[in-house]
């Protein structure tokens, strides 16, 4: 966990690493999230999406179901190194999650996570894969567009 503290102690999350670091884990976490989802779980992030939809234009509620939504994910891979994950840089996706959705707004992430619902009741990891690399594609496109191709230059 020390080698962890300098990422964690940043403040400020450069995007470009942290949706590299979603390219990479989240296409093959919903993946295996679709694969191995159990009903209550389904249920749980049934509910974050409905609770998602509710939070309007307060982007830090909507951050926060962000976030809920990816732990969810990881908890239904099964696998309790990925859930941990979400534990140890909670607040570092908090704060990323949030610039996403004040940048982006709440629908962007809504179609997405309602796609990937489906995939995960049918148990469709092809899709959720698909639906998970759109997602992360229409977010790095969106900043590009939006700041550049780098952030902090």
């Amino acid at each position: 966990m020390n080698g962890m503290l300098p990422v964690v102690a940043l403040g400020k999350v450069d995007l470009r690493y942290f949706l590299e670091l979603r390219t990479i884990l989240d296409a093959d976490m919903v993946a295996l999230a679709a694969t191995r989802a159990e009903p209550g779980q389904l249920d749980q992030t049934n509910q974050c999406i409905t609770r998602h939809e509710q939070c309007g234009e307060d982007s830090l509620k909507a951050a926060a179901c962000d976030l809920e939504s990816h732990y969810l994910v990881a908890e239904a891979t099964q696998n309790p190194f990925l859930t941990q994950l979400y534990v140890i840089f909670k607040d570092t996706f908090r704060f990323a999650l949030h610039d996403i959705v004040s940048t982006m707004g709440i629908e962007h992430a809504l179609y997405y996570y309602r796609k990937l619902l489906a995939a995960f009741q049918s148990h469709n990891a092809a899709e959720a894969r698909t639906v998970m690399q759109a997602h992360i594609q229409d977010t790095v496109n969106c900043f590009q567009t939006e700041r550049g191709t780098a952030e902090d230059e």
